[in-house]
């Protein structure tokens, strides 16, 4: 896992797994994204599965939480680069329409920074 810090956001760029079998792994993943959060300049998160060719469903509760968390602080969180089976995991799941998903990390900013500017306007 590779750790990003942007001014506008957190990109964690994931590995290879996420699985049951690798609880451990998991729960280390989420404490370590959580502290670069906690120490971050902005609570927008964008999670990179480019390297990532599988996730057990194990893995959505670690996604809930630091989506919950993200969303609790009034960032912005997205999930880019998806490996097709990890989608369709997802869409089965139906949880494609809950997480904005996009094709890649400059797409993801693109919209943070589009959303960011529609909020000025809008509290203007």
């Amino acid at each position: 896992m590779e750790i990003e810090l942007l001014p506008i956001a957190t990109i964690v760029r994931l590995g290879a797994e996420y699985s049951a079998f690798q609880e451990s792994m998991l729960n280390e993943t989420e404490e370590e994204i959580i502290r670069v959060l906690d120490d971050a300049n902005t609570a927008n998160l964008i999670l990179d599965f480019q390297r990532t060719a599988y996730f057990g469903s194990v893995f959505f509760e670690v996604l809930f939480r630091l989506w919950k968390r993200t969303h609790a602080a009034g960032g912005q969180f997205f999930l880019c680069s998806l490996h097709p089976d990890c989608r369709e995991i997802l869409e089965t799941a139906r949880l494609t329409t809950l997480w904005d998903i996009l094709p890649d990390v400059a797409s993801c900013l693109s919209q943070m920074q589009a959303n960011e500017s529609l909020h000025i306007r809008a509290t203007s």
